[in-house]
């Protein structure tokens, strides 16, 4: 039974979700809700971060837009690009 589910989509996403973890130093980990919106909603828009040394990661689960709170927090400049899971 298991074995059928290797060949679905979402099987080829955790390889992809693997490879992005993996290029950067992801045992340095934290959550990181100093960079979300205040006051978010729980529903299935809800954002997640974590922050490493001098990285982070933003979920957004249904890719939609959102104001992230990076004056606060280390480092003083970001550089940000889009990684889609689907297509690495």
């Amino acid at each position: 039974y298991w074995e059928e589910s290797l060949s679905l989509p979402g099987a080829l996403q955790m390889v992809i979700a693997k490879r992005l973890f993996l290029s950067r130093p992801f045992h340095t980990l934290r959550p990181a809700p100093q960079l979300l919106p205040e006051n978010q909603e729980i529903s299935r828009d809800y954002l997640a971060a974590v922050q490493g040394d001098r990285f982070a990661f933003v979920y957004f689960p249904r890719g939609a837009t959102a104001t992230l709170r990076l004056a606060s927090t280390a480092p003083t400049r970001w550089v940000a690009w889009w990684f889609d899971p689907r297509t690495g």
